[in-house]
């Protein structure tokens, strides 16, 4: 990967397959993708692309502004660049502007009903992004009333329609007999082709499964310890307190405290509850307290413990990026 990148670009009005170019390099810019990562610069490409016109210039530029502006007024010129697109009927726009007002880049804090809004308009438009952003407020009743059957339905209609995140819901409802019988067959199933789709959610979901033995004949610890680590592995920091855990109890693998508190601190560097919980116990019990003559006692022995303790954390997934 090219550490630095040296961008001229030409005077004069760009030809559309140049705009597209230019939009694709601040992509890549952006993301850290085959050059090191600069959201700057791909701020400043975006921004050249939405002043020649293009409307997915306005939408990145727009988006990457909100992420990257400090202040209200800047957030608030972002809004106005996307809503300018967004009046053309694109959809993209649309939901942008939703994921600006949902997690609270305007005011600081989530304002539910007005993402709900936009996501709903670019729903009814055909937005796959919009129907899946819509119908997770609809699942846990943010900025809308709960309607689970609604949720069920466009996950559902999602899932057919070939959406990675969709499958991870339908597992969901199955699991927990939300709206639908609970079925742990028909969950595993879903769950299964997420994980085709390498939707890290539903591994992590799948090794909680095969832990627990739900919708399989028996457990298979260490099946479920390879999903948790394919979880992991994509990015899905649960999957990772999972594999601490595993470590931990001997789960599927072979106790070693060593690699629980590794797993551990990686997934509670990136906020994990769960596991910033068990990392401070574990190293309770493993340091030697001090003896009444000053002396180290020995550090407790650690026992294993069952695998019935829903360890396996079953969070519902935060929603998917842009």
């Amino acid at each position: 990967m090219n550490d630095e990148i040296s961008i001229e670009l030409k005077s004069g009005r760009l030809s559309p397959d140049e705009l597209e170019e230019l939009c694709t390099l601040g992509y890549n810019l952006e993301n850290g993708i085959l050059y090191k990562q600069d959201k700057t610069k791909a701020l400043a490409l975006y921004k050249r692309a939405y002043e020649e016109g293009s409307p997915k210039g306005a939408n990145t530029f727009g988006y990457l502004l909100a992420l990257l502006g400090t202040t209200r007024s800047t957030t608030m010129m972002a809004l106005s660049i996307l809503e300018e697109s967004a009046k053309s009927g694109n959809t993209t726009a649309m939901v942008n502007i939703g994921n600006i007002y949902e997690y609270g880049q305007r005011t600081g804090k989530p304002e539910y009903k007005e993402a709900a809004k936009w996501y709903q308009r670019a729903a009814l438009l055909g937005d796959k992004r919009g129907s899946f952003n819509y119908a997770n407020l609809l699942h846990y009743g943010r900025g809308v009333r709960r309607d689970r059957e609604t949720a069920f339905y466009i996950f559902e209609k999602l899932a057919k329609c070939g959406v990675r995140e969709a499958p991870f819901y339908l597992g969901l409802y199955y699991e927990n007999g939300f709206v639908v019988e609970k079925n742990y067959s028909e969950a595993l199933r879903h769950y299964q082709a997420g994980a085709s789709r390498n939707d890290p959610y539903c591994y992590n979901q799948l090794g909680r499964m095969y832990c627990l033995g739900l919708g399989i004949p028996r457990k298979e610890p260490k099946m479920g310890f390879y999903y948790y680590e394919q979880a992991a592995k994509l990015g899905d920091i649960t999957g990772l307190s999972n594999m601490a855990y595993a470590y931990e109890t001997g789960q599927g693998v072979e106790v070693d405290l060593v690699k629980a508190v590794e797993y551990y601190s990686r997934a509670a560097e990136a906020g994990e509850v769960n596991a910033i919980e068990a990392l401070e116990r574990l190293k309770n019990e493993l340091m030697p307290a001090p003896s009444k003559r000053g002396k180290s006692k020995t550090a407790v022995k650690k026992t294993k413990k069952s695998d019935e303790k829903d360890a396996s954390n079953s969070s519902e997934k935060p929603k998917a990026e842009k």
